[in-house]
C-alpha cells in the first residue's frame, strides 16, 4: 500500500465522500494514513506524480505546542491501531506506548539537559492517560 501525506492528496470528491472522508477521530496525525489504507482496501491505488512540485512545512503550527503535538501523535497511533490491527495487537501497542516508550523519551530529554522537553513529555503522556476509558 502506498501512503500519501494529507497535504498532497488529490482525490475525486465522489470517492472521498464514498469513504466518508477523513476520520475525524484522528484530529491530526495519521488521518491521511487511515484514508490511504481505506482507499487500498476499497481496491484503489495511489500514484506518485514525479513532475508535481509542492512544499509542506511539517510542524508549522504544532511547533509552538510540543506537548500537545506528542499527545495527538500518540493518541492517533493508538486510534489507528485499534481501528486496523485488532484488539490484541492494539492493546500491545498501547501497553508499550504507555509503559515503555516514555522512559527512553525522558532519558533522551535528560541527556540533552532539557527540562522543558521533560515537562512536555510528561504533559503529553499525562494527557494520553487521561483520555483512556
Amino acid at each position: 500500500m502506498n501512503y500519501v501525506l494529507g497535504a498532497f492528496f488529490l482525490i475525486r470528491r465522489a470517492l472521498f465522500e464514498s469513504l466518508q472522508g477523513f476520520d475525524e477521530r484522528f484530529f491530526i496525525y495519521l488521518e491521511d494514513l487511515d484514508l490511504s489504507y481505506r482507499l487500498s482496501q476499497a481496491g484503489w491505488q495511489s500514484y506518485y506524480l514525479a513532475t508535481a512540485r509542492a512544499y509542506h512545512k511539517g510542524g508549522g503550527c504544532s511547533e509552538q505546542a510540543k506537548a500537545a503535538r506528542l499527545f495527538y501523535s500518540l493518541r492517533s497511533r493508538t486510534l489507528y491501531s485499534y481501528k486496523h490491527f485488532g484488539g490484541v495487537a492494539a492493546a500491545g501497542l498501547l501497553t508499550g506506548t504507555l509503559l515503555v516508550e516514555p522512559f527512553p523519551r525522558l532519558a533522551l530529554a535528560a541527556w540533552r539537559g532539557s527540562m522543558q522537553e521533560i515537562r512536555e513529555t510528561l504533559q503529553a503522556y499525562t494527557m494520553l492517560w487521561r483520555t483512556l476509558p
